[in-house]
């Protein structure tokens, strides 16, 4: 096996930072050490100079590098102050775009062809997807009028593999442990060794490969979204979100990503929309505009109407 030097390892995280922003702390580093020793022994290649050429010019093998190297950790209804706070905080004043007149019809006379309300959720760096699941529910929970509203959640991640296990929507009996039992009933059909999701929730879900990154790159432009079937389009977020959750990913960021991350989320929410972050990434450190709101515990931050 050839040595890796330190110069060239150097070279590596330059190569992944400019791509993706991520850097790697002493303990991170020896996990990329590892994935690309495995790498090069797959592809039985010579050196890891040929390696690094070849993650220079082929998109797929760097693909497949930062899958090995990207946490999936998540589980479903994580920071469960934030989905309270969700629940009785802002889907109220979300609702109440609606006027007193539809709601009554809406009450009296069901849903009868008036034209739905678009809901936009975007979930980023979603993992294998419980987090996009458990905001679908709570959105389909939380709103008094469910069917007045068109709900859309964009479920975006890095890693096809976890995309494609999130797309599919099943989950292993010890992963629903988290769920309560009346929304499994409700939201999930149990199967062998597990669940999976109706499609009452399948049908509001988006999953897209997307690297945060190209928010910046493409600053003020249509941002490239692949398709797990490889189908490559742009898509303008320009204050296209009502919420964004972003959670648990700044912390793989420096600090420069983390602010050029926050100013561009900023960018992509609607007047009066939401922003969640993880409980170790709290805005204050960051130049922002946000309105800091807390519920019970829970931060979030909105952005001025």
């Amino acid at each position: 096996m050839p040595d890796l030097s330190p110069d060239l390892l150097s070279h590596f995280q330059d190569l992944i930072y400019r791509q993706c922003s991520l850097r790697f702390s002493p303990s991170r580093q020896i996990g990329l050490e590892m994935r690309l020793r495995e790498r090069l022994n797959n592809l039985e290649l010579p050196s890891y100079e040929a390696y690094f050429h070849l993650l220079q010019n082929d998109f797929d093998e760097f693909d497949l590098l930062i899958e090995g190297i990207t946490t999936k950790e998540t589980y479903f209804f994580r920071l469960p102050d934030q989905f309270k706070a969700l629940t009785k905080h802002i889907l109220p004043r979300i609702e109440d775009r609606l006027s007193k007149e539809t709601q009554r019809l809406i009450a009296e006379e069901g849903w009868s062809g008036a034209k739905k309300m678009p809901i936009r959720v975007w979930s980023a760096g979603c993992a294998t997807g419980e987090e996009a699941y458990s905001i679908a529910i709570t959105l389909m929970e939380g709103l008094k009028y469910p069917k007045a509203w068109r709900t859309e959640i964009l479920a975006t991640d890095i890693s096809r593999e976890a995309l494609t296990r999130a797309r599919i929507g099943f989950y292993e009996t010890s992963v629903i442990k988290n769920i309560p039992s009346h929304y499994q009933r409700k939201y999930m059909r149990i199967c062998n060794g597990g669940a999976v999701m109706r499609d009452a929730i399948l049908q509001r879900m988006d999953f897209r490969i997307f690297n945060l990154r190209h928010l910046d790159v493409y600053k003020g432009g249509p941002c490239p979204f692949i398709d797990l079937d490889g189908t490559r389009e742009r898509l303008d977020l320009s204050e296209l979100f009502d919420m964004i959750f972003c959670r648990n990913v700044m912390i793989y960021f420096d600090f420069t990503a983390q602010q050029q991350l926050v100013d561009n989320l900023y960018g992509c929410l609607k007047p009066g929309g939401y922003l969640f972050t993880g409980d170790a990434e709290l805005l204050r450190i960051y130049k922002h505009h946000f309105k800091t709101l807390e519920y019970e515990g829970a931060y979030f931050y909105q952005k001025p109407n």
